[in-house]
């Protein structure tokens, strides 16, 4: 699988999803972004309802992905501002501070996320934004169906393969057979 960015054009968006907790999920999606960003520009917002690094890694009084959220109306300069605003640096990676409201994410509509996203994709700022997602979001399937590849991290043992069993059962049910066909599997 080649991770080469195609240059002059929007930013390739890569998912994190899995149906099975405490997986490594976020650690890996970390990882991976770290690496990239020694070549490219790299994006990295968080999902999580719960995100355990925010603390040591959110300004005091800064905004979050909550705030950038309520900006989606600004036209692309004041939307652009606002992003700068917002947008943190951990070494070379870029990244979105994630909410610290947690319920507010479960209020937030397909439809706007779909705009933040194809807002940050278009901006022409990234090579890469990775999407680090939770079940705490309305359409995930639809946003995964956004991502170019979506990795799916799950541990070896019987139960959580049955999760990506039943995970995978749901998207061939709901016709996402295109999400489960551009999913790469990390144990």
């Amino acid at each position: 699988v080649s991770l080469m960015p195609a240059s002059g054009k929007p930013a390739r968006v890569l998912g994190f999803y899995s149906p099975v907790k405490r997986a490594m999920q976020t650690s890996f999606a970390l990882a991976l972004g770290k690496s990239l960003s020694s070549r490219y520009k790299v994006l990295f917002v968080s999902f999580e309802a719960y995100a355990g690094w925010i603390e040591e890694m959110q300004r005091e009084g800064g905004k979050d992905l909550y705030d950038l959220l309520y900006y989606l109306k600004e036209s692309g300069e004041r939307f652009l501002l606002k992003f700068n605003i917002i947008e943190q640096t951990k070494g070379q990676m870029s990244y979105i501070p994630p909410v610290r409201v947690s319920q507010n994410l479960v209020y937030v509509t397909i439809k706007e996320w779909l705009m933040l996203i194809a807002r940050l994709k278009e901006m022409g700022k990234f090579d890469f934004i990775l999407l680090d997602l939770s079940d705490s979001l309305q359409g995930i399937f639809e946003i995964l169906r956004k991502c170019e590849k979506v990795f799916t991290v799950t541990r070896p043992d019987r139960v959580a393969l049955g999760k990506v069993e039943q995970y995978e059962y749901l998207l061939r049910l709901c016709e996402y057979d295109d999400v489960k066909d551009k999913s790469l599997y990390k144990m």
